[in-house]
This record gives structure tokens, C-alpha cells and sequence, in this order.
């Protein structure tokens, strides 16, 4: 961070050295003397950071608070915070019992509330329901979780189910966390492929921000589990399967609520807050049905359009048929109709 803002000179030579001092091996004579030009601009840093520190206290009001009890050496920390960054952080270094105590008073709002998970479809309509629910005289806090883009927001509030003071904590995936997909080889025969099991994997994004494990990780200290996902089909099912991952701390639907809301407005988010309901599982199962239809349908039509496709490139050359043609085609129940919309159009237009 000091890199960053200042592109100090003293600050990278010192920093190099001293990683150069720890990285010292093999012969003690001979690292000593190739390490003592290192541990010479080590030293330096070291002084220069003491003399910066010095002057900020003295800048801060706390020249007399160097040492002395825990809550002076706290607060003097919280006043460099204000003033300087460089400084703050140098006197971590000489006080490291000081940042664990910061942390515990930072956490010390949340001591003795139940905390309700709150999970959203994507990270930006987490941040607006936070910001929608966050009462005006409680302080909306965010902070990272096991997945980085999947920020968390916390603040104190009312949960309307429980009628107690809780804390709120909302956060999101990035869509499905589930994908279908085939156990084992596929069949090669077409015939085979609407019996072959099927099973559900990890998406590739959930796998690769591990939104499973941030999830458990809340799901942990949580007393109820609210569901802020689409209002729709969709959200439904991905709902459930935020319930799957979270299934060892929520067995069942009794601390499970849903919310549902037609729109990001305050007003609307608000109203659903207030009156929270239950989520539907035969929707959800709706989506699993359809989702395993397109999977075999549009394995098995791909295969069967492959096919003609072949018998089509034997009468005809490609380069007759035109540019850009390819040799294999998909099919699926969404792309192939959303296709044809968009052949007809270019086709009016033509």
C-alpha cells in the first residue's frame, strides 16, 4: 500500500532487503557479508519508519501515548488511522496486540445478535438490497468472504419471521451453482441417451470463486437463511440449490424464508422484507425436469443434425455451400428457436 501511494524509493529497497536477510542460506560467513549491505538499508527503513512514526504522533496529539496501557496504545491507533496511513501501519508493527484488539471491538456490535443469511442472485443486487434494508441509523458494513466477487453486507435489523434483533447478513452467487451433466461416458447410441443417468455438477464460475465453500462459511453462524433470488423460474431452482449446499445447517424448510419482489426499488424490497413467505420446491423440481430434457434433447438432435449435415457435405463441397460453413452443428430447445427469430428478421430485412 505504501508502494502504491508513495513509489518510495527507501520504502522498495528497504522492503527488498529485508526479504533478501530472511531468504539467507548455505554458508553463514558468506551469507552474513552478502546480506550486510541489505540488512544496512533494512536498518535504514527501519529508522527511517521510527523518525515518520515519531513525527505523526507528534502531529496526531499522542507523542506521550508510544506505550502505556492497551486502550491509550488502541486509541492512538485509531487517531494515526485518521491522519496517516504509513504511520498507522508502522505502529501495528510495533504493537501487533493492538490490531487484534481492533478486531475484536470491530465485531463487538454483532455480540450476542442470531444472524440470518440473506443470499442474492448476483453481487450487485446484494448491494442494493443491503442498502434498501440497511435501517438509516445503523451502519451498513461490507467485507470479503471465501469468494471475492461475492462481497458480504452486514448490518443490525429487525427480522420481521423472528421479531429479534439480528444481524443481517447479505451476500450472492453468480447464477447456478449446479450444471447437469452426464455419469460417465456418453452413450453412442441416440436411443441410449434419454436413459443414461445423469447427474449435477458444480458449475465451472461456482467451482472456480469456490461459492459453495462461501457460502457454508456463513451458513456456519446463521440462524435462518432467506432467499433473495428472481422472482422467476430460474431463481427458484437456484435458490434451492443455495439450500443444497447449506443443507448440514438447514435440514429442513423451518428457518428457510423467501422473498419476492418484481423490482429493485426501495419501496418493493422493503414490502417483500416484510413479508417473507416460503420457497416453492415443485418449482424448482419444474426446472430440473426441463433442464434434463434439454440436455438429452439437444444431445441427441445435435447428433441426428451432425448427420444429415455430413451426408450434405458428401453431395456438396464446402466451399459450394459458402463461406464460413462448418462442419458440426448444435441444437438446443433455447439457441435453435432464438436462431430461427433472427434468420427471419435478417431475411425480412433482405
Amino acid at each position: 500500500r505504501r508502494l502504491q501511494h508513495e513509489r518510495s524509493e527507501e520504502v522498495l529497497a528497504g522492503w527488498l532487503a529485508i526479504y533478501s536477510c530472511d531468504a539467507g542460506s548455505g554458508d553463514k560467513e558468506a551469507s552474513d557479508a552478502a546480506a550486510l549491505p541489505s540488512r544496512e538499508a533494512a536498518k535504514a527503513l527501519a529508522t527511517w519508519e521510527e523518525t515518520h512514526l515519531v513525527t505523526a504522533l507528534k502531529g496526531a496529539g499522542q507523542a506521550g501515548q508510544a506505550g502505556g496501557s492497551s486502550a491509550s496504545t488502541v486509541s492512538t491507533a485509531w487517531a494515526l488511522r485518521k491522519e496517516d496511513d504509513r504511520a498507522y501501519f508502522a505502529y501495528l508493527a510495533k504493537h501487533p496486540e493492538v490490531f487484534a484488539e481492533q478486531l475484536r471491538q470491530r465485531d463487538r456490535w454483532r455480540e450476542g445478535l442470531p444472524q440470518v443469511l440473506m443470499v442474492a442472485e448476483k453481487p450487485s443486487v446484494a448491494k442494493m438490497v443491503a442498502e434498501f434494508l440497511c435501517p438509516e441509523r445503523e451502519r451498513l458494513r461490507e467485507r470479503r468472504g471465501v469468494a471475492d466477487p461475492c462481497r458480504i453486507f452486514e448490518f443490525p435489523a429487525v427480522f420481521p419471521p423472528t421479531g429479534k434483533r439480528s444481524v443481517i447478513c447479505v451476500t450472492s452467487v453468480i447464477g447456478h451453482i449446479f450444471e447437469l451433466q452426464f455419469d460417465g461416458e456418453l452413450p453412442k447410441n441416440v436411443e441410449q441417451i434419454y436413459e443414461a443417468p445423469v447427474v449435477k455438477q458444480f458449475t465451472d464460475s461456482a467451482r472456480k470463486v469456490r461459492v459453495a465453500e462461501h457460502l457454508q462459511e456463513l451458513a456456519k453462524r446463521s440462524d435462518q437463511l432467506c432467499l433473495w433470488l428472481d422472482a422467476d423460474r430460474e431463481g427458484e431452482n437456484i435458490g434451492f440449490e443455495v439450500v443444497a449446499v447449506c443443507k448440514e445447517w438447514f435440514p429442513d424448510n423451518q428457518n428457510i424464508h423467501r422473498a419476492i419482489f418484481s423490482a429493485l426499488t426501495k419501496e418493493e424490497v422493503r414490502s417483500s422484507f416484510q413479508s417473507l413467505g416460503r420457497p416453492d420446491a415443485n418449482v424448482a423440481r419444474g426446472v430440473d425436469t426441463r433442464q434434463e430434457l434439454d440436455l438429452r434433447v439437444g444431445i441427441s438432435f445435435s447428433r441426428l443434425l451432425n448427420g444429415s449435415l455430413k451426408k450434405k457435405i458428401q453431395k456438396q463441397p464446402p466451399k459450394a455451400v459458402g463461406p464460413g460453413f462448418r462442419q458440426s452443428i448444435t441444437y438446443g430447445p433455447c439457441q435453435t428457436p432464438a436462431l430461427g427469430f433472427c434468420v427471419a428478421r435478417q431475411n425480412e430485412i433482405d
